[in-house]
């Protein structure tokens, strides 16, 4: 009798803990693609600066379709790598932006992305000027 309420109570809490499981992958995968997308806007950037060509950044949120970020030259020229991040199941891009990247300034026009996931919700606010930006995140 003894071992069989051990053997309950050990699948009770294995069946408590797998949905924390799925949002932790979850999280992190969205992680990994912030990590990403930043590391492409820093790309594209020094990409506009270096060149003198412009490149067009989409953050879009399409229906019924799987939510992306797309940097692509804006020039006729094709050296630049066009790029299409896709965002990991479960996350959504809740605000989108659609910009483009100044050739040899690399500025970036001011506006406010905003992405969520299942725990948490991604604010990424281009500033005016150089384009950097701010990340916050929030619980849900």
């Amino acid at each position: 009798m003894f071992e069989s309420l051990l053997v309950l109570a050990i699948a009770s809490l294995i069946l408590l803990l797998t949905p924390r499981l799925d949002t932790a992958m979850d999280e992190f995968a969205f992680t990994l693609f912030l990590d990403d997308f930043l590391t492409e806007l820093h790309t594209a950037q020094s990409y506009a600066v270096i060149t003198g060509n412009g490149v067009n950044m989409d953050v879009a949120r399409p229906i019924g379709a799987t939510h992306y970020a797309v940097f692509k030259d804006g020039s006729v020229s094709d050296r630049y790598a066009n790029r299409k991040l896709l965002l990991p199941e479960g996350a959504r891009v809740i605000q989108g932006y659609t910009g483009f990247i100044k050739g040899g300034s690399g500025y970036l026009q001011p506006n406010t992305i905003i992405m969520e996931t299942a725990r948490s919700r991604y604010t990424i606010t281009i500033q005016l000027g150089s384009g950097r930006y701010e990340i916050n995140k929030a619980a849900r």
